[in-house]
């Protein structure tokens, strides 16, 4: 049996293999110390500003107090943590969870499950299959509102929005159903930020393939300044009155 060091530095050399931009989330807990501050410490793949980031969540019993780290760190950040001071780290990447225990001998156990995570992920998917706007797609709106990554990806915090954005489009889908129609006009009263507006632009454009031509009306000017596109068949602009006429 090694020492605890010895087992430190296998674990850092062994880390770096797990590690890699298929690892979605991780879970360090059962703190050592009976005087450790946080009682266990979750971490996630996130979308700031574009680029994908773990944020990092350390719980106590009342509070949770969160920070961000780029891929690069995140490696440093969990050897700070696991195995000096916790014993349990779980790693779950998209083919699989690899699960690290720290034994009160001081043995590092390993266990990689292979088959769980498949499962899990084909349960996602089974979930998700009947959605109209599909994860694996890029759609631009969704990524400029984060639920998407660049790659077309489910931001994990974000799964619910995405579903209540699919919803809304499901009502959409129902009313154009029996619609027979190549071309569509829209008037969009209150627009605000648009976010809507552009995915309804979207499923319009690029599933129902009809022109559509949108026009987003709102009482503050700046943003009408933020929302205005470039696309030609998407105009905002500023009302003047409440109804927008």
């Amino acid at each position: 049996m090694g020492s605890t060091m010895d087992n430190i530095i296998d674990f850092k050399a062994d880390l770096n293999k797990v590690l890699s931009d298929e690892t979605e989330k991780l879970v360090i807990s059962n703190p050592i110390s009976k005087d450790e501050k946080y009682r266990k410490v979750d971490i996630r793949k996130v979308l700031l500003k574009g680029r994908e980031a773990y944020q990092i969540s350390s719980y106590t019993d009342k509070q949770v107090f969160q920070t961000n780290v780029d891929r690069i760190m995140l490696g440093g950040r969990i050897a700070e943590l696991f195995p000096l001071k916790y014993s349990q780290l779980n790693i779950f990447n998209q083919s699989c969870e690899v699960s690290y225990k720290l034994t009160k001998k001081g043995k590092l156990l390993k266990n990689v499950n292979g088959s769980h995570r498949t499962a899990k992920v084909s349960k996602e998917h089974n979930r998700s299959k009947n959605y109209i706007l599909k994860e694996g797609t890029v759609i631009p709106p969704l990524v400029d509102m984060g639920i998407f990554t660049h790659e077309g990806r489910i931001v994990a915090k974000m799964y619910d929005k995405f579903k209540q954005i699919n919803r809304f489009i499901e009502m959409v889908d129902d009313v154009l159903k029996d619609c027979g129609k190549e071309e569509i006009h829209i008037i969009d009263f209150g627009c605000g930020k648009s976010y809507l507006t552009f995915i309804v632009y979207y499923y319009l454009t690029e599933i129902k393939h009809m022109r559509a031509y949108i026009t987003g009306l709102d009482l503050k000017e700046d943003v009408i300044k933020n929302a205005t596109p470039l696309h030609k068949n998407i105009i905002m602009t500023i009302s003047n009155s409440g109804l927008g006429i």
